[in-house]
C-alpha cells in the first residue's frame, strides 16, 4: 500500500483499487484486485514509463466500481475524451450512484465505447488499434483485443479493425 500512495498526509482515500489494499488505512469502498490495466508495463516492459496503458480492460474490477457523486462538475469526460459515465456490461455496478456508474481511476474502459474495436482507446479506429492486435496475437483468456470473443486474437480481429475503420460513432 505505502509504495503506491503518498501517506504523508493522512489521506482519505475511498473508492479507490490499491493492489495488495489490506484496508488497514480505512476508507469505503476500497478494493485490493489486480486491477486488470490493459498493458501496465508497455511495450518496453518497464513500470512508471510513458508507454505504460492504464486502462482497464472490459470487466476489470474497477469498472463501474467508482462513485458518481465524487466526479466533479464539468468533468464529462475522462483522459481518453470519453463519456466518464459508461457502462461495462462486463463488469458488475457495485459502485455508489445510479447506473451508469464510473470507473476507477483516470479512464473509462476502452470495451465500453461505443465501437469496440477501438483497441487504443483514441476514439477512432485506426493503424493503432492494428499494432493493438498484433501485440495480442495468439491465445488469450479474456483480453481486449479477442473481438469475436473465441479465446484467441488472429486474423478475424484485423479484418473486424479495417472494417470498422474510422472515427467511433
Amino acid at each position: 500500500e505505502g509504495a503506491q500512495l503518498d501517506l504523508g498526509s493522512s489521506p482519505s482515500i475511498n473508492r479507490s483499487c490499491v493492489q495488495g489494499w489490506t484496508g488497514q488505512l480505512g476508507g469505503i469502498g476500497n478494493i485490493g484486485d489486480d486491477p486488470q490495466f490493459t498493458d501496465s508495463l508497455g511495450p518496453d516492459g518497464v513500470p512508471g514509463t510513458v508507454d505504460d496503458d492504464r486502462r482497464p480492460r472490459p470487466g476489470s474490477p474497477c469498472n463501474d466500481a467508482g462513485a458518481n457523486a465524487a466526479v466533479p462538475v464539468g468533468l464529462a469526460v475522462d483522459l481518453d475524451g470519453r463519456a466518464r459515465l459508461l457502462d461495462d456490461p462486463a463488469s458488475p455496478d457495485v459502485g455508489a450512484g445510479t447506473p451508469p456508474i464510473v470507473a476507477m481511476g483516470a479512464y473509462e474502459s476502452p470495451g465500453t465505447a461505443s465501437c469496440p474495436e477501438d483497441l487504443d482507446g483514441r476514439g477512432l479506429v485506426g493503424f493503432g488499434d492494428i499494432l493493438v492486435v498484433i501485440a495480442s496475437w495468439g491465445p488469450c483468456g479474456a483480453c481486449e483485443a479477442d473481438l469475436n470473443l473465441d479465446g484467441e486474437v488472429g486474423f478475424a480481429e484485423i479484418i473486424a479493425v479495417i472494417s470498422a475503420w474510422g472515427p467511433c460513432p
